[in-house]
Parts: C-alpha cells; sequence; structure tokens
C-alpha cells in the first residue's frame, strides 16, 4: 500500500473509531439528549493533534523532500498544513 492510501485509510480509521466510541457512548450514557454533544466532539476531531497523530505520521511516509522540489516551496511543512485543511473538510 502506499503511503498516501495508507494515510487515507488511517483517517478512515480514526473516524471509524471515534464513531463507534459515540454511539457506545450514547446507549451507556443517556441517549439522544447526549447526541449533539458528542457530534460537537465529531466535528472538532480533524482539530485535536493527539488523535490525528497516527495520520500524520502515516502521512510523514510520503517523500516530503521530493515533492519539495517537485512543487518548489520553501518548506515541507505546506504539504501537512494542506493535509490539515482537506481533513477539516471531510467532516
Amino acid at each position: 500500500m502506499t503511503p498516501t492510501s495508507q494515510g487515507f485509510a488511517e483517517v478512515r480509521e480514526v473516524f471509524f473509531k471515534e464513531v463507534t466510541d459515540m454511539n457506545m457512548n450514547i446507549v451507556n450514557e443517556g441517549g439522544v439528549e447526549k447526541l449533539a454533544e458528542y457530534m460537537e466532539k465529531l466535528s472538532h476531531l480533524a482539530f485535536h493533534p493527539v488523535k490525528m497523530q497516527s495520520c500524520y505520521e502515516k502521512m510523514d511516509q510520503l517523500k516530503l523532500e521530493g515533492l519539495q522540489q517537485r512543487f518548489d516551496v520553501s518548506s515541507t511543512s505546506v504539504f501537512k498544513q494542506r493535509a490539515q485543511i482537506h481533513m477539516r473538510q471531510v467532516r
């Protein structure tokens, strides 16, 4: 599997885990009343650096230096920033 698809697979896995946890919590803790609270937390998942760390690590496997030269950017951090923006838009 290429690093890019590994990164997408990791994002899907993190999202799936969070949705599964949310469903379990709704069933166990209070039903629909808590749904809005959990949906709010889920909408901020892309901003949670600890939970998204595994996604960033998968992305780091990309040859960032090669991309830096190919796209003529001053720093490889631009790729991470763009990936974060795209992950936020997915929600």
